[in-house]
């Protein structure tokens, strides 16, 4: 009986674990199975060129989560919600989908808006930002930039 092996998320991580996973295990010994809420995925460290770089190419960097697995590895585009250990289940677009191991690797997620006074700041850290900032910048002819990071652990 082969085992299914459910991972979450279409992103770097989710997409190597699934790859190197199809390339190790013996055919028909599991199943696995990728679930992505955008079915997109972004190369986020080329993100950093798109706005401080004439050679940044925002259609360069993101592609089509599918195109990036292993043909044994099947994809579903859809949103996971609740995940029930005990069932071993997880809520995919109102239905349940069964797993014998679960990966979860749904990344960070971006909360600028609880940055006190960055509503009117930018960011490169997703791809529509990033394009937005390499415009804002195309059009800065004099004054200051502040560059700030900010990390919550």
């Amino acid at each position: 009986m082969s085992a299914r092996i459910l991972i979450l998320g279409g992103g770097v991580g989710g997409t190597i674990v699934a790859n190197r996973l199809a390339r190790q295990v013996h055919h028909g010994d599991a199943e696995i199975i990728v679930a992505d809420a955008t079915g997109r995925h972004v190369y986020q460290p080329g993100l950093l060129y798109l706005p401080f770089s004439e050679r940044g190419n925002s259609g360069r960097l993101a592609r089509s989560v599918r195109q990036l697995l292993d043909r044994r590895v099947q994809f579903i585009q859809a949103t996971a919600g609740a995940i029930d250990p005990k069932r071993h289940t997880v809520q995919v677009d109102g239905s349940l989908l069964a797993f014998d191991f679960l990966v979860l690797a749904t990344g960070a997620r971006l909360a600028p808006e609880k940055v006190p006074g960055f509503n009117n700041a930018h960011h490169f850290y997703d791809l529509e930002s990033a394009v937005r900032l390499r415009g804002e910048l195309a059009q800065f002819n004099s004054g200051r930039i502040v560059v700030g990071l900010r990390a919550n652990f």
